[in-house]
């Protein structure tokens, strides 16, 4: 019994004498990644009961309470998300953390990332 031919068959190409594998994806067609948190930090936000989960709309509200681009970066539960800040110098991320804190009606809790406490 024949087996089926290689998947990888007919990917291959010939460009300047050597072989190149042509991958579906790397054009200008695959959507970009989004660049890491490179300047600022990590926080953990729980919502209040209730409130939407929705990540886009979850960073749209921390970024407009921050006064600094905030991004989403992952959901430990329905009501903890880890966010990024995108803020510089240290000062400045400080103060942006203690406007995000205050904004009660959106983020019951606030704490950097890596100190959460036992709740």
């Amino acid at each position: 019994m024949k087996s089926p031919p290689s998947p990888w068959l007919g990917r291959l190409v010939l460009g300047a004498g050597w072989p190149v594998l042509v991958l579906s994806g790397c054009v200008a067609g695959a959507a970009p990644a989004e660049p890491p948190v490179t300047a600022g930090f990590r926080v953990m936000v729980r919502l209040p009961e209730g409130e939407s989960a929705d990540p886009q709309r979850i960073a749209e509200a921390a970024t407009r309470a921050a006064g600094v681009p905030v991004r989403h970066l992952a959901a430990a539960s329905s009501r903890w998300h880890s966010l990024g800040l995108s803020c510089a110098p240290e000062a400045l991320c400080q103060e942006a953390l203690r406007r995000l804190a205050g904004d009660k009606g959106h983020f019951e809790v606030v704490e950097p990332e890596g100190v959460r406490k036992v709740r």
